[in-house]
C-alpha cells in the first residue's frame, strides 16, 4: 500500500473547516474517542482516513499559529470580529451541573505513574510521577473523574434488598433548558498537574458512544437535542485546567494512556510504518517531529485523540496565548510489553509558544 502525501486536498479543507466551524460556535463535532486496550500494528489506515486525518491536523497547524480573528477568519466564523474561542470558558462548575456532569469515585493509584508503569516517561519529561496525596514524594498530581450520571443514585425499589445498585442512566434523568433528558452513562477520567503543566487522559466514553452501550431500549441512537450541550473532551478538560490554576499558560504536555480508538491507532500504525518502525517501544518511543516528520506529524495531531489537545489549544488562545503541539511521542510500557501482555499504546504530544516568526501567520 502507497502511503499517501500529507498535502491538503481542497474538498478535505472545506469539510475540516465545517468542522471547526460548528466548534467555534460551541458544539464541537464529537470524534467519539475511546481509550484502553491493546494496540494491533496490523490495523493499517486507508488512503481516505489518512488524507482526512492528515487535512485536519494541517489545518491546525496553521490555526496554532493564526491568533484568535486569525482563526476565527479560517473557520469562516460569524462573530464580529470573527474568533475560534469556545462558548465555554472558566472551570464550568454551574454548566457541569446543568447538563448532569457528577464528579464521581476516582482511584487514587490512577494518579501514581510509577504503578501504571510510566515513571519513565514522566522523569524524563520532568513530570512528577506521584499523587497530591502522595507526602512522602511531595505529589502534584490530581485525579478527576467526571460522569454523565450520579453514581449516588441507586436502585432501592426493592426495600428489603441489602445491597442497592446504581440506577442505569438511561432511568436517570435531569431537566436543562427547559427539557427533560436522560443521561448516557458517559465519563471523562484524567490526571491534571497544574505545577507541571500535565494533563492525562486515563479513561474515555463520549456521549455518542456511550449510548450505545446504555440505551440499547431505544435503539442504540439520539438526535443531537438528546444529548449534552456540554460533551466535548476539549471542554471538560479545560474547565478542570483553569479550575483555581495559577498560571493557566503552563500547558506543556497532554498525554493519552492505552488508546484504544480504532481510527487512530490505524493512523499509528502507518505513521510507525512509514517512518521505517517495527513497532512500540518504551519512552522515548517513536518521535515524531513538527519539523522532521511532515508527512506522519499531521495526521497524528489531527487523529481523533489529537484533536482533543488540538481544539484545546485552537479554542483557548485567549487564555493560553498562541499554543502548538510540536512533538508526539507514540509509546509503549515495560509492562504491558512482556509476554502474554496486550501491548499498550500511550500517546504523549508535546506543546509549546508558537514561535515568534511564526505567530500570526495564516499560510
Amino acid at each position: 500500500m502507497s502511503m499517501a502525501h500529507s498535502n491538503v486536498q481542497p474538498n478535505s479543507l472545506a469539510a475540516v473547516r465545517a468542522h471547526l466551524l460548528v466548534a467555534a460556535s460551541g458544539a464541537i463535532v464529537n470524534f467519539d474517542v475511546q481509550t484502553g486496550g491493546g494496540f494491533d500494528p496490523i490495523n493499517i489506515a486507508s488512503d481516505e482516513s489518512w488524507n482526512k486525518y492528515c487535512s485536519k491536523g494541517a489545518l491546525y497547524q496553521r490555526l496554532f499559529a493564526a491568533d484568535d480573528e486569525g482563526a476565527g477568519k479560517l473557520v469562516e466564523d460569524s462573530r464580529t470580529p470573527p474568533s475560534a474561542q469556545s462558548l465555554w470558558r472558566g472551570n464550568m462548575y454551574a454548566n457541569r451541573h446543568t447538563w448532569n456532569w457528577h464528579e464521581n469515585y476516582f482511584d487514587a493509584d490512577n494518579c501514581n505513574f510509577e504503578y501504571l508503569h510510566l515513571k519513565d516517561a514522566f522523569e524524563a519529561l520532568k513530570l512528577n510521577t506521584y499523587c497530591r496525596d502522595d507526602e512522602e514524594h511531595e505529589g502534584h498530581n490530581v485525579g478527576w473523574s467526571l460522569g454523565h450520571y450520579d453514581e449516588s443514585r441507586v436502585d432501592d425499589s426493592d426495600p428489603s434488598g441489602w445491597h442497592h445498585n446504581m440506577l442505569p442512566p438511561i432511568e436517570q434523568t435531569y431537566v436543562a433548558e427547559g427539557k427533560t433528558h436522560k443521561s448516557t452513562g458517559a465519563y471523562y477520567t484524567f490526571v491534571v498537574n497544574q505545577v507541571s503543566g500535565l494533563i492525562f487522559a486515563l479513561d474515555i466514553l463520549s456521549p455518542t458512544h456511550a449510548i450505545g452501550m446504555h440505551w440499547k431500549s431505544l435503539g442504540d441512537t439520539a438526535a443531537p437535542e438528546d444529548l449534552p450541550k456540554l460533551q466535548h473532551g476539549s471542554d471538560l478538560i479545560w474547565g478542570k485546567w483553569m479550575d483555581g490554576n495559577p498560571d493557566v499558560k503552563n500547558l506543556q504536555v497532554y498525554a493519552v494512556y492505552s488508546v484504544l480508538n480504532d481510527e487512530t491507532t490505524a493512523l499509528v500504525s502507518r505513521a510507525l510504518r512509514s517512518k521505517g518502525v517495527d513497532g512500540l517501544t518504551t519512552w522515548p518511543g517513536a518521535v515524531f517531529d513538527k519539523e522532521q516528520d511532515k508527512v506522519e506529524f499531521p495526521a497524528l495531531i489531527g487523529s481523533p485523540i489529537g484533536g482533543t489537545i488540538s481544539m484545546l489549544l485552537v479554542q483557548h488562545k485567549t487564555e493560553l496565548g498562541d499554543k502548538e503541539i510540536h512533538r508526539v511521542h507514540v509509546v509503549s510500557d515495560q509492562n504491558s510489553l512482556q509476554k502474554h501482555q496486550a501491548t499498550e499504546l500511550h500517546m504523549f504530544f508535546r506543546i509549546r509558544d508558537v514561535p515568534p516568526s511564526k505567530a500570526g501567520e495564516l499560510d
